[in-house]
């Protein structure tokens, strides 16, 4: 489970290597921290939006890191 408030963008990436063979072709990376804990999650462009979209939608008073 991930906690909105506690994840932090860290960037993004292409695939590379064998992750191009297992990933859809339009697929990015995005490289995040959740509690401290580093985690590459593997999404298409749209779902990554949808991804941002919702962090950014965090209520009022919550910390937001979106790179």
């Amino acid at each position: 489970m991930l906690e909105r408030s506690a994840i932090e963008v860290a960037g993004r990436r292409l695939p590379e290597g064998e992750e191009e063979l297992a990933l859809l072709s339009d697929s990015v990376i995005l490289v995040c921290l959740h509690r401290g804990t580093r985690l590459e999650l593997a999404m298409s462009e749209d779902a990554l939006t949808g991804f941002l979209a919702w962090l950014e939608a965090a209520p009022p008073g919550q910390r937001v890191n979106v790179a």
